[in-house]
């Protein structure tokens, strides 16, 4: 290494190897440095795992489910005709069939012979079922549903004895720790590689422990998420409770709405720190909302005040209004269903949670496009058609919530 001061010396290309090691080894850390901050995260698995020390757990996605009636007149003296869960039905989306089943099983109401099923909620996915065997011998055993589109709010979970003991008992997904007793049958949901979702069970201590030859038998759905929102017609895939299909009536009341698509990282992102913030509790304005949004999801945009801030004031009530995901107001039975099911076992107890429907401010754009015919091959009609998907793609993404505004400059700046 005598002689150094030449570009092909030993002495320099060592000190290139090493320049080039310490960056490398630089560019490592920083990277691993981002991964381990939920604000900086840009693997979905770290933004996950990171949202798991806040105590939540990603949305899967979400089936559609709409409401009908069902009038069945049979051609015999039968007394009763079920409807089972899981009962196919079918209906078109922009040319597009997907499958939707009955979410449980109807018992009919008979009037003159005909049975009626007055209200039955149809939810949108193909149903099957997976079976587990616990096996002590396997170590680390994992319990992983086989597919990212599984719909995890559509999950029944059983657990039977063994193969030849066929007692079954229901399990239900944990979401309060103080509940859960040594013997309480529950599941814990997380998500884990390529999106898909794996179940796990107590350990004797937090809820009831698998032993050996347990039979783990779960029934869920593959779900189209939100490509079956809007769908308006349903017709029975199969003979309903045994009886031909042109003996059967579905009328619609409430078209297929609320499917949609898995979290998003940004999403997971938002959501993590606030979910944790509100411990399953409404004391603010923001709580309020971020329970709903996630909780009821047919919503597209929530906004929550406090009564001390209504015109005029009402002290002590705490104002909900929801933009629907289809539609303009939600219905009277779905304000029921959320108050019931999501707001009441948050609220504080002298808080009155009231509805209020959204008002909508329509903006029509009148719209002048100057071009250059030298400067581009597109037509008239291209260039007519690329402004107005920029003024609709501008309007879904800065308008269609609460809370925003239309600001001028940035129409005139939007691209398609």
């Amino acid at each position: 290494f005598k002689d150094y001061d030449f570009e092909g010396s030993g002495m320099s290309v060592l000190l290139d190897i090493l320049a080039y090691n310490t960056h490398y080894n630089a560019f490592y850390m920083n990277m691993i440095a981002n991964e381990m901050f939920l604000d900086s995260a840009n693997l979905r698995s770290s933004v996950v795992s990171l949202a798991k020390h806040l105590n939540y757990t990603p949305r899967s996605i979400t089936s559609a489910q709409a409401r009908v009636s069902i009038t069945l007149r049979p051609n015999d003296n039968a007394a009763s005709a079920v409807i089972e869960k899981n009962t196919p039905f079918s209906s078109n989306v922009d040319g597009n069939v997907y499958n939707f089943v009955t979410d449980r099983a109807y018992g009919a109401t008979i009037t003159n012979g005909v049975f009626y099923y007055p209200d039955v909620t149809l939810v949108e996915g193909v149903p099957y079922t997976f079976r587990f065997v616990k096996d002590a011998s396997i170590p680390n055993q994992r319990f992983l549903l086989p597919s990212p589109r599984v719909d995890t709010s559509a999950l029944t979970v059983r657990v039977q004895k063994s193969v030849a003991n066929t007692l079954l008992n229901n399990y239900i997904l944990a979401d309060n720790l103080l509940e859960i007793k040594n013997n309480t049958n529950v599941y814990f949901l997380q998500e884990v590689e390529n999106q898909q979702f794996e179940l796990k069970f107590g350990d004797g201590v937090i809820g009831t422990a698998l032993v050996d030859g347990n039979m783990v038998i779960i029934d869920y759905l593959i779900s189209d998420g939100p490509a079956a929102n809007g769908a308006l017609t349903f017709a029975p895939s199969i003979p309903l409770a045994g009886y031909p299909v042109n003996n059967t009536t579905v009328t619609t009341l409430v078209s297929a709405a609320g499917g949609l698509d898995a979290e998003t990282t940004d999403e997971i992102r938002f959501a993590a720190p606030k979910n944790f913030q509100m411990q399953k509790r409404a004391v603010t304005a923001a709580d309020y909302v971020l329970s709903v949004t996630e909780q009821y999801s047919n919503a597209d945009s929530v906004t929550v005040w406090g009564g001390e801030d209504n015109i005029p004031p009402q002290y002590g009530k705490v104002f909900v209004s929801i933009k629907p995901v289809l539609g303009f107001v939600i219905t009277d039975e779905a304000k029921a269903l959320v108050l019931q099911d999501i707001i009441h076992k948050i609220n504080m107890v002298s808080i009155i949670p009231e509805f209020i429907d959204p008002d909508y401010t329509f903006v029509n754009v009148n719209c002048v496009v100057k071009y250059n015919p030298t400067n581009t091959f597109k037509t008239e009609g291209d260039i007519a058609n690329a402004a107005y998907t920029a003024i609709v793609n501008y309007a879904s993404t800065n308008l269609d919530k609460f809370d925003l505004e239309l600001r001028y400059s940035k129409l005139l700046s939007a691209n398609q």
